[in-house]
């Protein structure tokens, strides 16, 4: 997920960055973002699903707040997860831009066309960005600092848990 979730963002970056124009690739890179975010959106509610069904695995020994930070900052990550998708549906529905996945179906709008809806969701989409941003360095530093400094299996049990 936290390669799809870095790879959606870049790609929404560069596409929001992009001229646009009849030969320019915008369209193209702002599609792939859509149906990227689509579909994480997707996998984020059948990862809660799983989450419901199936116990987590217990938090690292630490003291109290420490254990709270990192309880805080996964259901920070769900938050985000579907926070960013269904801000950036809204946002292209309230500026009477379809959504698309893969090209295949359109989605339903969320909203009808509305200027100042569409400006309030363009900068919570672009907001929202940015604290992904801080929020996916925090954990991946801290996952880091577990494996560098504490020399605790955490990082490990990240990367090859079985599901």
């Amino acid at each position: 997920m936290a390669a799809i979730i870095i790879a959606v963002w870049i790609v929404g970056y560069i596409g929001s960055e992009t001229p646009g124009g009849p030969d320019s690739p915008k369209r193209l890179l702002i599609n792939i973002h859509k149906s990227v975010a689509i579909a994480v959106l997707a996998l984020v509610v059948v990862r809660l699903v799983w989450r419901a069904l199936h116990a987590p695995p217990p938090l690292s020994s630490g003291s109290a707040l420490v254990r709270f930070i990192a309880g805080a900052g996964h259901w920070l990550l769900y938050l985000l997860m579907i926070a960013m998708p269904l801000t950036g549906w809204a946002w292209a529905s309230s500026g009477g831009r379809p959504v698309e996945f893969l090209g295949l179906f359109e989605l339903p709008r969320l909203l009808a066309p509305n200027e100042a809806a569409k400006s309030f969701l363009g900068e919570t989409h672009r907001t929202l960005a940015w604290v992904t941003a801080v929020v996916i360095v925090g954990h991946v530093l801290a996952a880091i600092k577990h494996w560098l400094i504490d020399k605790d299996d955490v990082l490990q049990s990240m990367l090859s848990r079985r599901r």
